[in-house]
């Protein structure tokens, strides 16, 4: 937490508005030379306290995706992250305004998916 404060004023001089104003890309290599910081919190970080359009893969993240053979032990690349960001906005769009949301189960909508996730890596 020190780092990152330590980071907060040194690169931005406190203001986050200045913070949540840099490019993701940019930004997320800044925040991982910040001692502590890693992928994972790197990622948290934009994504929830910064409301950047980036998808945290953890470790939930990637054992739901390689028991369902979407990946196989590969690390998360930028472009993994960035098209997992856009599977599920495409995802939640189209489930919230086609389907009930109840009738379509996790398992259903991974199904649906595979080949499209399979077909970007």
């Amino acid at each position: 937490m020190k780092a990152f404060i330590n980071f907060l004023y040194e690169e931005f001089d406190g203001d986050l508005k200045r913070v949540g104003r840099e490019k993701l890309g940019g930004l997320r290599e800044k925040l991982l030379r910040v001692n502590g910081i890693g992928p994972e919190t790197a990622d948290s970080i934009l994504l929830y306290g910064l409301e950047k359009p980036i998808f945290v893969v953890d470790t939930y993240t990637r054992r739901i995706l390689s028991r369902h053979q979407i990946i196989l032990g590969k690390p998360p690349t930028r472009k993994f992250r960035t098209s997992l960001w856009i599977i599920f906005l495409l995802m939640k769009n189209y489930l919230m305004n086609t389907m009930p949301s109840w009738f379509i189960s996790g398992k259903q909508c991974v199904k649906r998916y595979r080949d499209a996730i399979s077909a970007l890596f």
